[in-house]
């Protein structure tokens, strides 16, 4: 399974309890990146969200951190709409 295949049903994050504010970040399929993984926000109604850039910085961070916390096992860049917030770990050759 690719890491994209991983990911294809997105995510959902949820603030407040009430799924009428969760946001849903859905995978974006024109970035096929084999190390990159794309995703953009939409609300509880799939209407799209401004971008991660645009939002207050306190909120902003919210939905970084939460994002983070799905992502801490995979080994690829993150982006969430225009923000990358999360960096691939490159593997060094080992040198015989």
């Amino acid at each position: 399974m690719t890491l994209h295949d991983s990911w294809k049903g997105g995510f959902t994050l949820n603030f407040s309890g009430d799924s009428m504010f969760d946001e849903e970040w859905l995978l974006d399929e024109r970035n096929k990146e084999p190390d990159e993984l794309h995703f953009m926000g939409y609300d509880a109604n799939l209407y799209p969200l401004p971008n991660l850039s645009k939002i207050p910085s306190q909120h902003r961070q919210e939905v970084i951190n939460q994002a983070l916390s799905r992502f801490r096992k995979v080994n690829a860049d993150v982006w969430l709409d225009d923000c990358q917030i999360k960096n691939r770990v490159k593997e060094s050759a080992i040198d015989d």
